[in-house]
């Protein structure tokens, strides 16, 4: 089950170089997800420790710092914190006011985010219509994540056809309700950057995940009716077979993007050695190609490595004054693709 989860992260996970990869992308995505899955932790399990007034200090001022992480992330993380109290509210059971406090200080954190200057004028957009940009996304949605929701869905279905345990098909369907409408805020933003789907790829895996453990989770012994028992080892079967499906898709496309990886870095190093090389001979002005890639392992795919119209823009002027020579000029390269 592990491997079917690392298999799942590696091919449905968009932009995966930049998300995993890449250095700055890592801190932005990887350990943003990784640190709000961690503070979700005691409320998925409902809080069941007996934890001490420090904890409680400490994780109720970490609340502020989980909702200004990631925009589409940390509203999530809310929302599985407000279904949590609604929960608990609905069955009637009395929640301790400093159990409250986290989600207080998630949102004041998150709106601290949001109403920030940089989030304001560079990603939000409200001028196009909210209802055709809500299908455009939900569209991409689907086309993405098409496989996963097949086996989310056949999975949800069956468990709940032989009565499998509700409580945690609930809490697996949430999970994917908060993955689709982390993707439904795409439909206000000003772009669609593939590491903005990181959020939204790892809550639906973290969903489909939980319903294929019930399976294993459930035991299977002499006593139990016949068709429960076939029911049971169906599920399993279908899951292994689920399981050498992805290992054959992973044997397939992760080779080729190491090898991606690999021709990534090797133009990379050889426009460095060269723009070093022309600056040494007194050359101010130096023409390089861009780079080219052709999977998302590779974590300058679609990026703008340098610019090929303008010498006087990002990255080409940065690029210059780093180096130390006076201009740096982009020049297209065809796609493997074109090639």
């Amino acid at each position: 089950l592990f491997l079917v989860i690392f298999f799942l992260l590696c091919l449905f996970v968009p932009s995966y170089g930049e998300v995993f990869l890449w250095l700055a992308g890592s801190c932005n995505y990887l350990w943003s997800i990784t640190f709000l899955l961690l503070y979700l932790q005691p409320v998925h399990n409902d809080f069941s420790k007996e934890h001490t007034k420090i904890f409680w200090i400490f994780y109720i001022l970490l609340g502020f710092c989980m909702g200004s992480l990631v925009e589409s992330t940390s509203y999530a993380a809310i929302g599985y914190y407000f279904i949590w109290v609604v929960y608990k509210l609905v069955r009637k059971e009395k929640i301790k006011i400093w159990k409250l406090l986290p989600m207080v200080t998630m949102i004041c954190g998150y709106l601290f985010l949001l109403f920030s200057s940089a989030t304001q004028e560079g990603k939000i957009e409200i001028d196009r219509s909210i209802t055709g940009k809500l299908l455009e996304v939900s569209k991409m949605y689907l086309n993405t994540y098409k496989m996963l929701l097949l086996v989310g869905i056949f999975m949800a279905v069956v468990l709940l056809l032989f009565g499998f345990e509700k409580k945690r098909l609930i809490d697996a369907l949430i999970w994917i309700f908060l993955s689709f409408g982390m993707n439904c805020m795409l439909s206000v933003a000003s772009y669609l950057p593939g590491r903005s789907m990181i959020g939204i790829a790892t809550f639906l895996i973290v969903g489909v995940s939980v319903l294929l453990s019930m399976v294993f989770d459930h035991t299977v012994y002499d006593g139990q009716d016949s068709w429960m028992k076939t029911a049971t080892w169906f599920c399993r079967v279908m899951v292994c077979y689920f399981a050498v499906f992805l290992l054959l898709l992973f044997l397939v496309r992760v080779p080729v993007g190491v090898v991606d990886i690999h021709d990534s870095y090797v133009q990379m190093k050889d426009n460095e050695d060269y723009i070093r090389e022309e600056v040494e001979k007194g050359v101010q002005d130096i023409t390089i190609p861009t780079i080219v890639s052709s999977t998302d392992y590779s974590a300058v795919h679609k990026l703008i490595y340098v610019d090929t119209t303008r010498y006087d823009t990002w990255p080409n002027e940065f690029m210059a004054k780093y180096y130390g020579s006076r201009r740096i000029y982009g020049r297209a390269v065809e796609s493997k693709t074109d090639q």
